[in-house]
């Protein structure tokens, strides 16, 4: 009976720490998954030289917000979170410009958020910098989504940008 009873305490501690194993390996793939996620959202508003809205001439949208909306559509994001205090929150993922996003509030989950930087350097006073929040989640089947986790990021700085006034903050 004693070696029975050692067997199942082993057991359990194995259970345990393979839990402890899958959870710490969904974690870092949801977190490198999202952060290539943020680092293209990046990579787009540098290209777009902002988070631009701009219309073509065939009236296909084909500025920065709707290149990212695609993408994270395209990609399956589908997290939101709550933004920090000065931040826009995107509202959507449907690529309707400057309206998808709004004033980020405290009571609100968003799905990306986004700050312009001006006016930090005197002698080049129209450069710009964003700051991006992502988010990605601690879901798991059984228990559902635990926690929610923030992946930030930063653009290099744009000499001039071509965005809605709405972003300077």
């Amino acid at each position: 009976m004693k070696t029975s009873i050692g067997g199942a305490w082993i057991f359990q501690l194995v259970i345990v720490f393979m839990l402890l194993f899958v959870s710490f390996l969904v974690v870092s793939l949801n977190y490198s998954k999202t952060f290539r996620l943020q680092n293209e959202v990046v990579d787009i508003i540098e290209r777009s030289e902002g988070l631009t809205d701009q219309i073509s001439t065939d009236g296909r949208s084909d500025g920065g917000i709707q290149l990212i909306a695609n993408y994270l559509s395209y990609s399956g994001y589908n997290v939101k979170g709550y933004c920090q205090d000065g931040y826009y929150g995107a509202i959507s993922l449907d690529g309707n410009g400057s309206e998808d996003f709004e004033l980020a509030k405290s009571d609100t989950k968003y799905y990306y958020c986004v700050r312009k930087q001006i006016g930090y350097f005197d002698k080049k006073p129209n450069r710009a910098y964003y700051d991006i929040d992502m988010f990605f989640s601690f879901d798991l089947p059984v228990l559902g989504n635990l926690f929610t986790f923030r992946v930030s990021g930063q653009t290099l700085e744009i000499e001039h940008t071509y965005d809605d006034s709405k972003f300077n903050i």
